[in-house]
């Protein structure tokens, strides 16, 4: 009985470490991508993306983003 004792506690060390190591390597692939566009005097509708066009402005590299 005292031997089972033993080796219970290292035998959770061991899978919590083997768990925490799993879980860190699957939120790491799983990161969302964010890219932040700051601009000087822009506004929403300056985008061709969002206004379709309406005022007149066209961004295709940003619409290729949107």
């Amino acid at each position: 009985m005292t031997g089972k004792r033993r080796w219970i506690p290292k035998l959770a060390m061991v899978a919590a470490s083997v768990i925490g190591i799993t879980a860190g390597a699957v939120s790491a692939a799983e990161k969302p991508n964010i890219l932040v566009i700051f601009g000087d005097d822009i506004g929403q509708t300056n985008i061709s993306a969002y206004a379709l066009g309406v005022v007149g402005y066209k961004t295709p590299n940003i619409d290729r983003i949107a």
